[in-house]
């Protein structure tokens, strides 16, 4: 199969013009050029997952630029500009996203610059199951005894029709063809969002995590082999998954949990299950994250809040204070943070300055260590990495972490057993200093409980740590077999 899509990469891209504004060539004698536009923009179709996106950079011209504008998704948005230098930062649809610079000189030469951003989780992986959007449309495979591929049977690897290569899920809504813009899967269940802001689920019911509930005072524990609509939520704009519970953040802000919250990883000052979406008391949310049994959220001012968990630490709040929290507790970092990813008991998070900060259970180090191993087993307050000062991105599950480098490289740290860190040598790296081989352009990573999934920039698939039942994907897997390299994802006509 062939997936196309415009691949304009590279981290500072620069457009020339010699168009007078009417598209013709310019009338001055003294300047034809247009002036020169230049940001410190990601990979094209990149995948980010606050719903606020900034970009900074600059515009020049020989004489003078005398205007700059910017649209977003067709919509004038506004931008600062100093004559020089500028900085926009703008809100996100879920799905692909374009934004358009125009800069116009003294001589009405004109240049224009347009770049696109994904804002959703494009890959996916939970216990041992996984999945990919390509083109709106859903493909999974892997484990299935629960259902959680998604496709209408449970399965093990024994079955002929057990999903160890990917499998396109056919979706409708009112006899329409659904369109699919972000993927969380963890452990044994399965959550998708849609291009209408609809949320759909499948695969273990246990607690109440898919959210198919109505309300009422018994938690529905019923596994579905197909994506059910969540009917009680609209206008959702982005989704995660903590082990045995859901969280979802509307257009608005506003932040939703249903599932298991025997930590109080919900946020309603309980530790009541529920199979129906809770409204957390929080506001102004850009971004949600969920660890095994906590869950995390970013505000407007880059604010980092948790609840939930807190035994190894998770919560940050310091070595005195381990209890858990059913309720949001401001996270305390020493600056302002773009970006949250949760492991099973550890957390990351990355500062607006590009280094990065880690927290929670180390005991594999997958917060980081020394040489002489001197960090503790549980590090209970953010404490900033000393291996990155420019990070571009941070993921983590499991025990198990990931920073994309400003070289555009993988650097993976934590535990490595069974291949999970897609290193060439089996040793757990006690930081992120070895990249992963032959891996980059990358535009999303779905990091599992022992396995990872990662979507490059030419489309292509890869897959790396413990192949069971399927999980990643490959032809012929060995089953209960830990394959360290990133294999490649082929997909069936």
């Amino acid at each position: 199969m062939t997936f196309s899509r415009n691949l304009l990469s590279i981290c500072v891209l620069t457009i020339l013009s010699g168009c007078g504004s009417d598209g013709s060539s310019s009338t001055s004698t003294n300047d034809s050029v247009g002036p020169e536009i230049s940001t410190t923009a990601i990979e094209t179709n990149r995948s980010v997952y606050s719903s606020t996106y900034t970009v900074t950079g600059s515009a020049s011209d020989n004489e003078e630029v005398v205007s700059l504008t910017l649209k977003v998704n067709n919509e004038d948005t506004p931008i600062t500009f100093n004559g020089a230098d500028f900085d926009a930062s703008f809100s996100l649809s879920p799905g692909i996203n374009s934004y358009e610079f125009l800069a116009q000189d003294a001589s009405g030469n004109t240049t224009s610059l347009t770049q696109q951003i994904y804002y959703g989780k494009q890959v996916s992986a939970g216990g041992a199951h996984s999945g990919a959007i390509i083109d709106g449309q859903i493909w999974t495979w892997g484990r299935n005894n629960l259902g959680q591929s998604g496709l209408g049977f449970t399965s093990t690897l024994s079955d002929e029709s057990h999903p160890t290569t990917p499998q396109q899920l056919a979706v409708f809504d009112d006899g329409e063809r659904v369109t699919f813009v972000s993927l969380a899967f963890n452990q044994n269940a399965s959550v998708a969002l849609d291009d209408k802001g609809n949320v759909w689920s499948w695969g273990d019911g246990d607690g109440g995590q898919l959210g198919l509930g109505d309300s009422d005072s018994v938690v529905l524990d019923v596994d579905y082999y197909t994506p059910q609509k969540i009917s009680s939520l609209q206008d959702i704009i982005a989704i995660a998954r903590g082990y045995d519970h859901t969280v979802a953040l509307d257009v608005n802000g506003n932040v939703y949990t249903f599932g298991e919250n025997d930590k109080g990883q919900l946020g309603n000052a309980s530790n009541e299950e529920s199979d129906y979406p809770i409204l957390v008391t929080i506001s102004d949310i850009v971004m949600i994250a969920a660890g095994s049994d906590s869950t995390y959220a970013i505000d407007v001012n880059g604010i980092l809040w948790g609840w939930g968990e807190n035994n190894d630490g998770q919560l940050g709040q310091g070595e005195a204070e381990t209890t858990d929290h059913t309720t949001p507790v401001q996270i305390p970092l020493a600056e302002p943070v773009t970006s949250v990813a949760a492991g099973k008991a550890h957390v990351l998070a990355l500062g607006e300055s590009g280094k990065v900060y880690g927290w929670g259970l180390n005991a594999s180090n997958q917060v980081g260590n020394t040489v002489e191993d001197t960090w503790a087993d549980d590090i209970y307050e953010p404490t900033e990495l000393p291996w990155v000062t420019t990070a571009k991105a941070i993921w983590a599950n499991g025990n198990q972490s990931f920073v994309e480098k400003e070289d555009g490289l993988i650097y993976p740290w934590g535990f490595n057993g069974f291949g999970t860190l897609g290193l060439e040598s089996d040793e757990d790296p006690i930081a992120p200093t070895v990249a992963i081989t032959d891996l980059d352009g990358i535009l999303d990573i779905g990091a599992g409980a022992l396995h990872t999934i990662s979507l490059r920039n030419d489309d292509a698939l890869f897959s790396w740590g413990w192949s069971f039942e399927g999980s990643l994907g490959i032809a012929d897997p060995i089953n209960f077999w830990g394959y360290s390299l990133p294999q490649k994802i082929e997909f069936s006509q």
